[in-house]
């Protein structure tokens, strides 16, 4: 990575602590959000309290101390919307900058005894997208949590036995009054969330009438011709918080973003010896219809009522990176005859170093509004290999027409398909270029449980790293589904390069070709699609970041018509005036619905539960003019606090 870094660590009864020194010239660092320091030059450390290798904690900072955390668990990726309280702070010196951090122990679930403490450190450089770290990671043993240090002390963890009250209020008004949704007076809303740890390893988390709208907005996609609801990212604090141990062999059985207006919600977890368990239950106003194609609820089913929706999961670890475990699912619509429950299992079995196998096994039944019974199992297995040089997937996969998550994001129905993906990275001896990828072949192809011919994709690619950070990839691919009794058939090739200029400067660009589908129910059909992408992020100075995107699309039928032709467009600016201070202004612009917003929000973030925001913001549609003409518009606020009792 170039220089060098020296790092010591402390502990007492309260905490852990870490003092970085590191040696580099050209640091790269800003103000920034939490969890946006990935252009900037960062120190951190993963800990697992427990020592086990099944669940560890990333803390990393950049020069100006700025914080990024995430959890994992065994066999998963980092996951950041995990957000603790803990300490930080950097300084420039002549030589290059200093880090310190501390985490107190009650941040992160520990055993009593500190017998047995895993960490791993870890140092990049954004200049060259370099890392390095110790213990070294072997590239050909998959996973990182498995090749952590383990060190050790006696001595007993503190009980931290605290009862933490989060009380918030939040007010908010539109052209018609006040908003509505939540219960409160005049538009004025009180909320309560607690969080009580009887033990080190049992958190139980609540909340009543809580506010659940995000601040960070999301990015505008492209939402017409799609086949399915687009996936939202879950943002809401309250299930992101150990919401990494929900998560199952089989993908995405829990999607939150279904509990759109919860009333009130409970959650528990708890870890003892080789078991953890969490279970999540929300009263929700305003529950979402049915994803899955087939047979379910409507919107009108489902109009003006309440839901439950109830999560369980326990899984166990076996011995040395591996775990077998159980998921329950509950959705029941209240004073009906609906409901949709779930339940199953899975494994996960590390084979070797570089092999892993996992499968699931679940099944369901949901009664409709109609009367009618659905049901039916779903099932996976999948086999994955990554060493230094090699990646391989394979997996397989069963959907029975009756089978129904009503609290998760599974889409299909009636499917029994396989995949592949075999890739081959090649580092050669080259100053400019230091890895590339090659995309040998990757595919997939689904039958319906009779047999008949459903969709199927068979690609490759080639992806190149430059030594200043650039990263280009191409790919092509043959691609037919079935849909609405049509079967269609196509080929497309996309082209993406992204990189640095330097620290003031980020750019991406991208370029799709070829054909797509047409999803009109009534004459589905295949035509031309070309789109273009291109993202602009500029840094003029150690405290304001302007970025701009735009995503334009069009697709021409067979017959030349125009189907569609669009774009998507956003401007945003943060100004920071501290660590915890910041300003915001997003633009964003549709031509595909022509509407139009203008967003504004001033920001207080001391800690996670410490906050207070002010924002606005205005909706049209029509050409850019009308935004100052009348229109829809929304101010709102919020303040929150954390305290222990």
């Amino acid at each position: 990575v170039g220089g060098s870094a020296r790092v010591r660590v402390l502990t007492d009864a309260k905490g852990i602590y870490f003092s970085w020194e590191v040696t580099h010239e050209d640091v790269w660092f800003h103000l920034t959000r939490r969890d946006r320091i990935f252009g900037d030059d960062t120190v951190g450390v993963y800990l697992d309290p427990s020592g086990e290798g099944q669940r560890g904690y990333l803390f990393l900072s950049n020069a100006y101390g700025v914080q990024a955390d995430a959890v994992r668990v065994v066999n998963q990726k980092d996951s950041f919307a995990w957000d603790g309280r803990w300490e930080s702070g950097g300084i420039l010196t002549d030589t290059g900058y200093q880090v310190e951090m501390g985490i107190p122990w009650d941040t992160v679930r520990h055993p009593a005894s500190p017998e047995q403490i895993g960490l791993s450190f870890l140092r990049s450089t954004a200049r060259t997208r370099q890392r390095s770290g110790w213990p070294r990671r072997d590239p050909d043993i998959q996973g990182i949590l498995v090749q952590e240090a383990l060190l050790g002390w006696e001595g007993e963890m503190p009980a931290n036995r605290t009862l933490q009250l989060m009380p918030e209020i939040t007010a908010g008004y539109t052209e018609e009054g006040p908003l509505e949704g939540r219960w409160g007076v005049a538009g004025v809303s009180p909320g309560l969330t607690f969080r009580y740890d009887p033990s080190p390893n049992f958190t139980t988390l609540g909340t009543i009438n809580p506010d659940f709208s995000q601040v960070e907005s999301d990015a505008s996609q492209v939402d017409i011709n799609s086949r399915y609801a687009i996936y939202l990212q879950e943002k809401r604090p309250f299930f992101v918080e150990g919401n990494e141990w929900f998560s199952t062999e089989f993908e995405d059985l829990l999607y939150t973003r279904s509990m759109v207006q919860p009333r009130a919600g409970m959650r528990l977890t708890a870890e003892q010896q080789h078991w953890s368990v969490a279970a999540l239950s929300v009263l929700d106003s305003a529950p979402a219809g049915t994803l899955s194609e087939g047979e379910g609820w409507s919107d009108d089913d489902l109009d003006e009522k309440m839901a439950v929706a109830s999560i369980l999961r326990a899984r166990r670890a076996v011995g040395t990176d591996s775990a077998v475990g159980i998921f329950l699912s509950d959705r029941t619509i209240q004073n009906t005859e609906m409901f949709s429950r779930l339940a199953g299992g899975d494994v996960s079995l590390r084979l070797s170093d570089t092999w892993i196998l996992g499968g699931a096994a679940m099944g369901s039944q949901t009664r409709l509004n109609s009367g009618e019974m659905l049901g039916g199992p779903a099932g996976s297995l999948n086999m994955s290999h990554e060493s230094r040089s090699w990646e391989l997937d394979l997996g397989s996969s069963y959907i029975a027409p009756g089978f129904r998550a009503e609290n998760g994001y599974v889409t299909y129905a009636d499917r029994m398909g396989v995949t592949g993906e075999v890739s081959r990275r090649l580092y050669p001896k080259s100053d400019r270029i230091p890895r590339f990828s090659i995309d040998l072949v990757s595919g997939e192809m689904g039958l319906d449980t009779e047999g008949n011919w459903r969709d199927h994709m068979l690609g490759s690619g080639l992806s190149v790293e430059l030594k200043n950070g650039t990263r280009a990839s191409s790919s092509g691919s043959n691609w037919s589904e079935l849909y609405a009794d049509e079967l269609l058939m196509g080929t497309d090739f996309s082209h993406i390069v992204n990189g640095i200029v330097n620290d003031t400067i980020g750019y991406g660009l991208g370029y799709f070709h070829g054909d797509a589908p047409y999803y009109d129910a009534d004459a589905p059909e295949v035509g031309t699609e070309k789109s273009a992408m291109a993202v602009l992020r500029l840094r003029p100075g150690r405290r304001l970041v302007i970025a701009q995107s735009t995503i334009g699309q069009q697709l021409t039928l067979p017959d030349e018509t125009l189907a569609y032709r669009g774009y998507i467009y956003r401007f945003s600016s943060e100004l920071y005036l501290d660590k915890s201070t910041w300003l915001r202004l997003i633009l964003d612009r549709s031509s595909f619905s022509e509407e139009n917003s203008l967003e504004t929000l001033v920001a207080w973030e001391k800690a996670p539960g410490q906050s207070a925001y002010l924002g606005g913001a205005i909706n049209s549609t029509g050409a850019w003019s009308t935004l100052a003409e009348p229109c829809e518009w929304q101010v709102f606020t919020k303040v929150s606090w954390a305290f222990g009792v």
